[in-house]
Order: C-alpha cells, then sequence, then structure tokens
C-alpha cells in the first residue's frame, strides 16, 4: 500500500485509537456498527435486553418462538415424567410421541392460559406443576409485550447511503459527493453530516492511523424530505488533493461518516453511520437526478435511482498535479 502524503493538519483521534498491532478491517461496519469485539465482560441481562431491542425483526421472532416452544417441552417432558394418568382427558392410544403431543398440547394451553377443558390436571402435583407454568406463560408474555414496545418505541433512523462516493466536477476543480435519502416515511429535521479520513501506514513495524475531517460544502440542512447531496471540495484544504486520485485503490483508506437529525415522530435526535473504502470510489463520475415531478405535480424520489450516475471524463487539476510532481521529485532525491 502506498503511504498517504498530505500537508493538511491531522485531527486528534475520535475514539478508534492509532496503534495496532497488525492489519485491522473496516472501522464502521455498512449496517453502522463498530468492528469492535468486545471480551471479558460477562454476562448482564442487560446486555440480554439490548441485544433484544437492537436485533432484527426476523431474529426476535425466531428467538420468541424458540423461548416459547422450548418452555413447553420441557414443561411437557415434565407431565409425562409425573404420568399421564394424572392429565384428564380424552387421552388415547400408546406411545411416547402421542403421550408427549397429549402433553405438550396441554401445556400450551395451560401456558397461554387458554385452558379448552378437554384436557385437565387431576393430581397434586401435576396441578401444582400447572400453576408454575401459567405463571411463567404470564411472565414470559409480559416480557416480550415489553419488548416489543421498547423495539417499537426505541427512535432510531433508516438512511439510504449511495452505493459510491462520486469525484465529481464541482465549480473549477472536483469534489468528493455521496448521497443520502430517507427510507421511512417520518419527517427528519436539521440534519447535520460530519464526514471524516482515516488511512494506516507501517511506521517502525506498527500499524499506525492518521485521521482528518473533511471539510464539506454543507455541514447541515433545515429540512430532509429529499435526497441531500453531502460535497468535499478537494482543495488546497482537502487531504486528497496532493494525491493521484486514479490510484486511490493503492491506498489503505476509509472514509467515516456521522450523521445526526431531528426526528420529528419520536421527538429524539437520531444518529446514523456508513463508511467507505477505496474500491467504493468511483473516479470521473456525476449522479443523475434522484427525483422528478409527475404531470399532478407531485415530487417523486426514487431510492434506486440514488445509486445512478454517468462517467465524466477526470483531469487532475493543475496545482494538484504540480504538487504531485514536486513530492515525486523529492521521493526519487531522497532514493537517489
Amino acid at each position: 500500500m502506498k503511504k498517504f502524503r498530505t500537508r493538511v493538519k491531522e485531527t486528534l483521534d475520535p475514539g478508534f485509537g492509532t496503534r495496532y498491532q497488525q492489519d485491522a478491517k473496516r472501522l464502521i461496519n455498512k449496517d453502522g456498527t463498530f468492528n469492535v469485539i468486545r471480551k471479558g465482560v460477562g454476562f448482564s441481562s442487560r446486555n440480554v435486553y439490548q441485544d433484544l431491542i437492537k436485533m432484527s425483526w426476523t431474529r426476535f421472532f425466531f428467538a420468541t418462538m424458540l423461548l416459547i416452544f422450548s418452555l413447553n417441552t420441557i414443561f411437557s417432558l415434565i407431565y409425562m415424567g409425573i404420568g399421564m394418568e394424572d392429565i384428564e382427558g380424552e387421552i388415547r392410544g400408546q406411545g411416547f410421541f402421542h403421550n408427549f403431543s397429549q402433553a405438550f398440547y396441554f401445556s400450551f394451553q395451560t401456558f397461554t392460559t387458554v385452558g379448552y377443558g378437554r384436557l385437565s390436571p387431576v393430581g397434586d402435583l401435576s396441578s401444582f406443576v400447572a400453576a408454575i407454568e401459567a405463571m411463567v406463560g404470564l411472565m414470559c408474555f409480559a416480557l416480550v409485550t415489553g419488548l416489543l414496545y421498547g423495539r417499537f418505541s426505541r427512535p432510531n433512523i433508516s438512511l439510504e447511503y449511495s452505493k459510491n462516493v462520486l469525484v465529481s466536477p464541482y465549480k473549477d476543480g472536483w469534489a468528493l459527493m455521496f448521497r443520502i435519502a430517507n427510507r421511512r416515511q417520518s419527517l427528519l429535521m436539521n440534519m447535520k453530516a460530519s464526514v471524516s479520513l482515516t488511512f494506516k501506514e507501517a511506521t517502525n513495524g506498527e500499524m499506525m492511523r492518521r485521521y482528518f475531517v473533511l471539510n464539506l460544502e454543507r455541514k447541515n440542512i433545515l429540512f430532509f424530505p429529499l435526497s441531500w447531496t453531502i460535497v468535499h471540495p478537494i482543495d488546497s484544504e482537502s487531504p486528497f488533493y496532493e494525491i493521484d486520485l486514479n490510484t486511490i485503490n493503492d491506498y489503505d483508506l476509509e472514509i467515516m461518516i456521522q450523521m445526526e437529525g431531528f426526528d420529528e415522530t419520536f421527538g429524539n435526535v437520531v444518529h446514523s453511520r456508513y463508511s467507505y473504502l477505496p474500491s467504493e470510489i468511483e473516479i470521473g463520475a456525476k449522479f443523475q437526478p434522484a427525483f422528478k415531478t409527475d404531470k399532478k405535480g407531485n415530487v417523486i424520489l426514487d431510492m434506486d435511482d440514488l445509486h445512478i450516475f454517468d462517467k465524466v471524463p477526470y483531469q487532475q487539476s493543475e496545482m494538484g498535479n504540480q504538487k504531485l510532481n514536486a513530492d515525486r521529485n523529492i521521493e526519487n532525491q531522497k532514493e537517489k
């Protein structure tokens, strides 16, 4: 990998650290989570609660069903251990699977407090176990109801980021550009953007990270009903100004994005994170319009159009070429 040479002043470590014993993956994953695995924290019910709140709906559904069916299976085996003669009703047939199915149906009716009446406990021990199961069922459904409320009431943001960062024509030069849009029908206000650059380089056998804050054309907007193209001008104050962007894939860098906005539905401030790697930077390209107006005058925003761009000829700025050539001459002199 090439060394990233720039005269732009570095910024302080935003919280990811600067020294690494070996190469590391991207800092911010595509889903906005940090690429950090915590070990040695021990078990905490609070962590379980947070995991259940933050996990996907599919995983939450299967986790809930697994818990309910596992508990009913355990109680079914307990009833079978006590003896099926302690359950009164139309229990016909013989064999383990038949008895287990009858015990499972009875357990599920007790767990959900439905109690159809066909099956009922008659012994003291089976009645005691049924009472315990009914309480466990009530507590389980109360917990699931609380988790559902927490998941629905938790304010979060769902932004669509363009698949690529483009190096596009901007005024008399070039700029890095990417687009975002709100995937939900909620109203977002006072959107703020913060974009940083980090790159890795080997120094004395150690992997070091350096960080830079990228200046933006606009750091915030008041209203966010459509898409927002966030622009970083590649000028003399940009760390990209003195490098050959045609060789961007030769650099080990990452563009990190932090978005903040006010969700009018929940009345809370919400955040979103994303990052781009060199392979996701398109040199010499320009976004196509992401929205249009129909015959009735309605503005139509198509999320699929957020990622569409056209290629344009790219040419390094004259000043940037001069600095790049000067740096190359200095490197050649050092090598001699």
